[in-house]
């Protein structure tokens, strides 16, 4: 229940603190290469989410945090 009202930050951070093999899981799941793309993926949600919720522009920051592309997105289709 806890986990519910925690911010991608936060979230971010239990991720990065997982072991391999369960990072391996869930970014399988999201369809990333491996657990450190979506550990970029989870960063680069974070930065986009607090920029936008505080009211700044996104078309003309510089993007700290960019995360890495899907290789196969055959299973979006």
């Amino acid at each position: 229940m806890a986990i519910e009202v925690w911010d991608f930050g936060l979230m971010s951070k239990l991720y990065a603190g997982m072991k391999e093999a369960d990072k391996w899981v869930i970014a399988q799941k999201y369809g990333a290469a491996n657990g450190k793309a979506f550990e970029g993926w989870l960063r680069s949600f974070n930065f986009i989410r607090n920029v936008s919720a505080h009211h700044s522009r996104l078309w003309n920051i510089n993007v700290l945090e960019r995360a890495a592309l899907l290789q196969d997105d055959s299973h979006w289709q």
